[in-house]
């Protein structure tokens, strides 16, 4: 359904206008040092006109100044700008919608827009009729009431319809004495997401002057225009017109630059009590403060409390380097015994003296006095010492301290006699466990034990002599009263030539078996052992050019050596030796070495 009241009415003031289409201009350049409040590089606009004495109104701000130069004027403005409103003496002000006629800002940028005026005789009535009775009519930015004529210049001018839930229709109408009337319908969009984040976070976000959250904030809203600002206590506000736009997401970052003073403080003494404005900020050194006037107490007890008016500007470091001036007072101090020897002491201060005695410069607080005497006990008293003033102590030693020295001097004998003994009994228990542990470790054990060994044995028959190597296998079987009773085994051979019986022989191999009796030296894990054997040996002899032939003998010796016993292991060492020969002229002495396992 359209609807249109046409009526007709005479302005009495004249109309900025555009004209042409904006254009982007790639030789001009924006300097990197100028940003706008969120750290961006400024985009510029050069609006060149016919007019004097124009001036601009950005929604989000200007970036530094305008400069004005013979017809042009340059305007730096955040890259995010969205509505540019030009204000010219006698006429209505032209409210900029950047995107409806084309002008899409990016940093370092530079467009180039221009407007003129129209005279009112130029002026004639238009009507727009619209489906959506109160959707909002804007004709070069101005509201205009699209339930009545609308009276406006001849020519090109930018024509915006808005209306929350619907497409904005934005259109360039062509205004003529024959063209006057102009209908639209209104279609409509869906939400859209928008998001906007900060850093830091947690900054509250305010829609069109609405409190709706904090970042990062999410939510959905109609396509349209909108007034976005972001603050956090500490920081620079963030201002911004945005623009959401039909079936694209809406998403802003911003970097929010602390505004916040910086107060550095360093005390003497260092535990003194700080308040600001009443505010308690004890025991911080560097303070943030947003800008502003302060009143600064530094306090403590014993001290002279200072006071300081003070103004921080944003961004602005003061430091103050404060010591408190302490108050101070004198102590007439007696005692009894002249001799006596005094020390005041507390908060950090020390002093002695001897008798009764006047000492100035005591800084104020509480203190120990001490008194100590040769044959009395130490009587102590404590005193509070007020600021410049003179305060007197009283102390005297008496009978009841000299009966109580008497007393602990007697303690303290009794207690080094006590400890005396005690070290003493200490020393004695010592002494025996290390003797139990000597006499454990050097205790006669019995053990037996089943090993194998290696020797080199010289053999000894007539007038030949060899020398071979014989392996062992037996073993031993030891008493805790020092006896034992050995059993052993050896392989024995050799390849070396000797004459035996007029013969020549180049190989000698054979068996003996010893059995042994005898007693020892049991030390704990350590055995010194020496016994006599009975041995039987069996030797081959072989030669190239002689008959092979065997000798038997049976023979008395001894055998002496150690061992060493390991709780399970066992290594010794041993020498034996044959003296008497039974059947025959041999003899056959060793030397060997002994593992085995004992148990």
């Amino acid at each position: 359904m359209f609807l249109s009241t046409i009526t007709s009415f005479a302005q009495d003031i004249s109309e900025l206008k555009i004209v042409g289409a904006p254009e982007l201009d790639p030789s001009e350049l924006i300097s990197s040092e100028r940003r706008d409040s969120n750290g961006e590089v400024a985009a510029g606009i050069i609006f060149l006109t016919d007019l004097t004495n124009l001036s601009f109104e950005p929604r989000n701000g200007p970036v530094g100044g305008t400069k004005a130069d013979d017809g042009q004027y340059f305007l730096f403005v955040s890259p995010n700008e969205r509505i540019i409103t030009v204000r010219a003496a006698g006429f209505k002000p032209l409210t900029l919608y950047l995107s409806d006629i084309g002008v899409r800002l990016k940093s370092g940028q530079v467009w180039k827009i221009t407007i003129t005026g129209s005279k009112v005789g130029d002026l004639v009535p238009i009507n727009i009729l619209v489906d959506q009775q109160d959707a909002k009519v804007l004709i070069d930015g101005e509201e205009k009431d699209h339930k009545k004529s609308i009276s406006t210049s001849l020519g090109t001018h930018t024509l915006r319809i808005e209306k929350e839930q619907y497409k904005t229709i934005v259109e360039t109408i062509e205004v003529t004495n024959e063209k006057t009337l102009f209908q639209f319908q209104m279609k409509k969009v869906d939400l859209q997401l928008i998001t906007i984040r900060s850093n830091p976070s947690d900054a509250t976000v305010l829609i069109d002057d609405q409190v709706v959250g904090q970042t990062t904030f999410q939510d959905f809203k109609f396509p349209g225009i909108y007034q976005i600002k972001v603050t956090k206590p500490g920081y620079k506000a963030i201002n911004q017109t945005v623009e959401v736009t039909e079936n694209e997401a809406f998403e802003r970052s911003y970097n929010l630059q602390k505004t916040v003073a910086s107060l550095n403080l360093a005390l003497n003494p260092q535990s003194a009590t700080i308040k600001i404005n009443n505010k308690d900020y004890t025991g911080f050194t560097s303070i943030e403060l947003a800008a502003g006037t302060y009143v600064l107490e530094v306090s403590k007890n014993g001290y002279e409390t200072y006071n300081e008016t003070f103004t921080l500007a944003e961004l602005q470091q003061v430091s103050r380097s404060i010591t408190l001036k302490q108050y101070v007072g004198t102590l007439l101090f007696r005692i009894n015994e002249p001799d006596a020897q005094v020390t005041l002491s507390g908060n950090g201060f020390n002093r002695s003296w001897r008798g009764t005695s006047k000492q100035d410069n005591i800084p104020a607080g509480r203190y120990t006095i001490t008194a100590s005497m040769q044959g009395y006990t130490n009587i102590q008293q404590s005193v509070m010492i007020e600021g410049n003033e003179t305060n007197s102590v009283s102390m005297a030693f008496s009978d009841q301290d000299k009966q109580a020295y008497v007393d602990q001097q007697k303690k303290i004998a009794e207690q080094i006699e006590a400890k005396r003994i005690a070290d003493a009994q200490a020393k004695r228990r010592a002494e025996l466990a290390a003797k139990k542990k000597r006499d454990e470790m050097f205790k006669p054990q019995a053990f037996s034990m089943m090993g194998f060994g290696y020797g080199t044995p010289t053999l000894t028959a007539k007038e030949m002599t060899v020398v071979g190597e014989a392996y062992s296998f037996g073993w031993y079987i030891v008493e805790r009263d020092g006896s034992n009773y050995s059993m052993w085994m050896d392989y024995f051979t050799s390849t070396e030539e000797a004459v035996y019986g007029g013969e020549l022989y180049n190989s000698f191999e054979g068996l003996t078996m010893n059995f042994g009796m005898g007693y020892g030296l049991n030390i704990g894990s350590l055995y010194l052992h020496g016994n006599g054997l009975a041995q039987l040996l069996m030797i081959d002899l072989d030669g190239d050019d002689a008959d092979y032939i065997s000798v038997i003998d049976i023979g008395l010796g001894y055998k002496v050596g150690a061992l060493l016993n390991f709780d399970g292991f066992a290594i010794g060492i041993d020498y034996s030796q044959q003296l008497v020969n039974t059947l025959d002229t041999i003899s056959y002495d060793k030397l060997s070495f002994t593992v085995g396992f004992g148990f």
